[in-house]
Parts: C-alpha cells; structure tokens; sequence
C-alpha cells in the first residue's frame, strides 16, 4: 500500500488519521485507564481498611451495625446515589431485614419470594436494571444490587438506587462487588463471633448444672438451682419449679421452687401440668420448650423433664411480655442435656425413694439390696430388648476382706462395707444402681452404657477405693478391689439371654481380676451367641 503522506497513514478505506490524533487518542484513552485503575486501587484499599476494622471490631466487641452504616455512608458517596440498603436474611421464616441504610424512603422488611429480582439473587447473580423511560416519579430509573453471599448461600443483599437513568461502568459494578464482599466477610466473622461467645456460655451453663446435678441434691434443692441458673441465663422475670410426685395415686404435681410469681399463677400452672396430659407437652417429648396459655400479656414457656418417656418434673419461664418464641433455638442441644441430666437426677432421687418405702434397701450400705438388685436387672434387659440398648453390668469384689475382719474384727469390715457402699453411690452415674450383692461382694447396674465406657468407670471407682483411707474412726486401712464387667448388646440371641447368664459373665471376669493378682478390672469376652448356646 502506497503512503501518500510521511505525516499519515492511510488504511484500507482511504481515509488518512494524522499521527498526532492518534497521540491524542492514546492519551485520552491512557487517562481514562489511569483514573480507572486509580479508583480500583481505591477500593481495594478501602477494602484492606475494612478488613483491619472488622478485626477490630471482633477483637473490641464492637457492633457489626455501626461497620455496615459506615459501608453504606462510603458506598453512596462512591456513587453518588442517595439511597443505598443493606438487607441481611435471617430469621425463620426467612426474611430480608434492612440492618444499614442511606436514604429518604423508609426500607420495609421482604421475604425472598417478594423481594425484587429474589430468584436472581438466590441465585448468587448480580441484578442490574436501568431505564430511561418517563417512570413515575417517586420510582428509581437504576437499580443495582449485589447478592451478599456466605459460604455458597444467600446471607442478603447490598443495593443502590439512582433517580436518573445512569449508567454503571464496569469499575462501578466491580465496586459494588467489593463492597458486597466487606460486608460479607464483616457479617460472617460477626456470626462466627456470636457462635463462639455463646458455645462457651453453653459449656459454661452446662458445667454449672452438671455441678449441682453431680452433688446428687434432694429433688427441691435440685430443682431450686437448676432453676435459678437457667432463669438468669434466659433474663426471666419469674421462674418455677416442679417435681412429679410418682409415688401418689395419681400422680401429684407440686412446687418445689418459686420465684416472683403470685400464688394464682402457681395454682394455674400446677393444674396445667396435672391435667394437661393431652396437651402438647405430654404428646412431644422431644420438646424442649412449650409454650403454655398463662395470661395474654405475658409470655411463660415450661422445659418438661422427662426421663425414659416419664414426666419427672418441669421447670417454667415467665416473662412481663410477649416474647418471641421458637421451637428451633441455638441453645436447645444444650437445654435437651440440661433437662436430661436433671430428669435423671430426679429419676434417681425416686428410685432411692422407692428403695427405702419398699424396704429394698441393703440395712448395713444403705444402698440397693440383692433383691432389688434382682429386679432391675431383669427390668433393664427386657429394655435392652425392646430398644436395642447396651447394658452393662460391673461387679466389685473387697481384696483380702476376710484377713480385715480376722485383723480389725467384724465392727470394723462392717465400717468398710459401708464406706464402700457410700463410694459407690457416690462415684457412679445417677442412671446407675450400685447393690450389695451378698458379703463383701457389689454389682453395678449400668444401663445404656457400652463396654467402654463401663470399664472406664470400673477403674475410675478402683482408683478411687485405692486413694480412700477407710474406717478413719479406728485405725486406717487401705483397700483395694478386684472388678469384673460385662456387656450385652442388642442381637438375635438377646430373647435367649437370662439375667444369670449377664451375671456369670461379669463374675468370670471379676474371678480373672482375681486371678492375675488383684486390684484390677478385667471385662468379660462373651459374645451373646456363646452364652445363648
């Protein structure tokens, strides 16, 4: 091709651009790359500077919503927009709660389904609607609006509104992408920040409920403190509490802890929990809150205490309002094991009840029996059957207890047997039932307990027998014992099994303890099939 002038170039149209318009070209273009990339530099340096500000503000407790207000105060003055919302969804069910705003119009809360462009952000896509029409006037010309997105899910939303017809560059949509993604990350380490305080405030609750349950307190007592403690935790302004007295006919329910409530709401929930057996609380015993009708300006919620599908007790939150309640809390694993463990503390306090009415209480340990020992191991395998179950049986026999009484005499063997009987009550689980099972020899009962678990507390109580000092009265005796333990197991072979045959096992370990030197635990090998044979 022939250059018609060294000063231009000519191109296949035959039209001429002089070098020095091409200079300007380049120029304005470089300008306008230069003022882009300056403002993405901007922004991601805004975005560094955010980051160190949640930081702090996770570090310094400080609050997300006044982090987001300042997002959205930049954002409408990056783009010159004066409305601008940040919608978190929470809430069950779900809903778009406006949590920092910059405009005149009020925002109003929406479901997903009636949110504008909904399925486009649930779908993790950014929405981007402009128009120059002649719309009403009170109607926005440009909606630009980013998904805040969570690990993979919609968490809410990050809008801006234009009254005119404007068009958004790319560097301006790339913003808007950046501060959707400050406000994701700000919103996640907040909530993983909640989470955590309030795990350690649940293992905190939780250890101090433990406390009170492991002192094995009488059922008033016990209630009395579970109650208090958990009335502070939810902020209650009256709290209750009730035990099931089972050994009436029927069976009566009585206050055992009061606080701030006047003698008619007493009356009132008392007769809820003796009459209301075809209410909500006895149909669902996985429950862990229920609602109940105390009076229209006040909101009262009873955590039912059930153990093995009995109502042993409840304890009732009254609060001077009406409070938002949710079958589906954070904290209600937490509250099932509270109200599980203090279910099974009263469950215990009434087996040891019956023992003493029924006169199944050995006179010399005061613990179980033989023949109540008999009883409930006949009772608890039936339950392994019916519910597939493990049920474990530890025996304990005192080493070299004849040298003891033919060294200190029989008033001081009968000391140790009673200081071994107390030990085992004491150690053990309030599920479990320690028996004296004839002269110097125990058993424990240890329903819904695995092999591994029922060694693990064998030799926690064979250490501890080994630390004690007995009969401190006289002379100090030290005593070790030998323990055998056996399990069985939901199968097959399980309609053939006898209690005798749970027994025999436990004692052939309880003999090979003996037989390797003492002062250990063996557990037994069986397998159901051998002994069904």
């Amino acid at each position: 091709m022939k250059i018609q002038d060294i000063g231009g170039l000519l191109f296949k149209d035959r039209s001429e651009v002089r070098l020095t318009g091409i200079r300007r070209l380049w120029k304005r273009q470089a300008g306008r790359q230069r003022k882009q990339l300056h403002m993405l530099e901007q922004a991601y340096a805004n975005f560094e500077s955010t980051i160190a500000q949640i930081n702090n503000m996770i570090k310094d407790k400080g609050k997300l919503t006044d982090l987001l207000d300042q997002l959205i105060n930049e954002a409408g003055m990056t783009f010159g927009s004066e409305h601008v919302f940040l919608s978190l969804l929470e809430g069950r069910p779900q809903v778009f709660w406006v949590v920092a705003y910059k405009g005149s119009c009020e925002p109003r809360e929406t479901t997903l389904d009636q949110k504008l462009m909904g399925s486009s952000y649930a779908a993790g896509q950014m929405v981007y609607i402009t128009s120059r029409e002649n719309l009403e006037e009170h109607l926005p010309r440009t909606l630009l609006g980013m998904p805040i997105m969570i690990d993979g899910k919609l968490a809410g939303v990050f809008e801006v509104f234009f009254e005119s017809g404007k068009v958004l560059t790319k560097e301006q949509l790339k913003l808007a992408e950046i501060y959707a993604a400050q406000a994701g990350i700000a919103v996640k380490m907040a909530r993983l920040n909640d989470t955590l305080t309030r795990k350690s405030e649940e293992i905190a609750l939780l250890h101090e409920v433990g406390q009170v349950v492991a002192k094995q307190p009488s059922p008033s007592i016990l209630l009395e403190q579970v109650g208090k403690t958990l009335s502070a935790f939810f902020k209650a302004d009256a709290c209750a509490a009730f035990v099931v007295q089972r050994h009436s006919t029927p069976p009566v329910v009585r206050a055992a802890h009061i606080q701030n409530l006047l003698p008619a709401d007493v009356a009132r929930l008392e007769f809820l929990l003796t009459n209301g057996k075809e209410s909500e609380l006895w149909q669902d015993t996985n429950r862990v809150l229920v609602t109940l009708p105390l009076a229209v300006d006040k909101t009262a919620q009873v955590m039912p205490l059930f153990f093995r599908q009995i109502l042993q007790g409840a304890i009732v939150f009254c609060w001077d309002y009406v409070r938002e309640t949710s079958s589906d809390l954070p904290i209600e694993a937490t509250l099932a094991t509270i109200a599980n463990q203090t279910a099974m503390g009263l469950e215990r306090e009434h087996l040891y009840g019956s023992i003493k009415k029924f006169g199944l209480t050995d006179t010399l340990t005061e613990i179980a029996n033989r023949r109540y020992f008999d009883f409930v191991l006949k009772k608890e395998l039936s339950r392994v059957r019916r519910y597939g179950q493990p049920l474990s049986l530890v025996m304990v026999d005192i080493d070299f207890f004849k040298m003891i009484n033919d060294r200190w005499g029989h008033q001081t063997g009968d000391i140790i047997l009673k200081e071994m009987g107390s030990l085992l009550k004491k150690q053990f689980r309030a599920t479990d039932l320690p028996a004296r099972y004839g002269g110097e020899e125990f058993a424990v009962i240890l329903p819904e307990t695995d092999a591994a678990t029922a060694y693990a507390l064998a030799e926690m109580i064979r250490v501890q027998t080994e630390k004690q000092v007995f009969a401190p009265s006289t002379d100090k005796i030290s005593v070790t014992i030998s323990v055998g333990v056996a399990t069985v197991e939901f199968s097959e072979y399980l309609d053939k099994l006898t209690e005798a045959d749970l027994i025999f096992a436990a004692d052939q370990a309880l003999y090979r303890a003996k037989s390797f030197g003492r002062n250990r635990v063996e557990v037994s090998e069986w397998r159901n099939e051998e002994l069904a044979d």
